[in-house]
């Protein structure tokens, strides 16, 4: 969350390009960490729908935030958001 918070573009929600990628590389280790951890699905969902297409890595990683989350409806919608592929593609 504080890599997050210092590599946002001023005040909004949205990761700078310099900072997201350091971001995405902690989000995936924390991921492999038990016990899940909602937020960390959260977070790496939002950083993958600034960033694209998921990579096979981050979206097996969110495959499994879906499994494990299946009755927190935000979580499955922020999730499903960033495995859908980018407008116009």
């Amino acid at each position: 969350r504080l890599r997050w918070a210092t590599g946002r573009l001023d005040d909004t929600a949205i990761l700078s390009p310099e900072a997201r990628p350091g971001v995405l590389d902690l989000l995936l280790k924390a991921e492999q960490q038990g016990p899940p951890l909602a937020s960390v699905y959260v977070l790496l969902a939002r950083a993958v729908t600034q960033a694209g297409a998921p990579t096979p890595e981050q979206a097996a990683a969110l495959e499994r935030g879906l499994k494990f989350f299946p009755r927190r409806d935000a979580v499955q919608q922020l999730i499903r958001t960033a495995l859908a592929p980018p407008a116009g593609r």
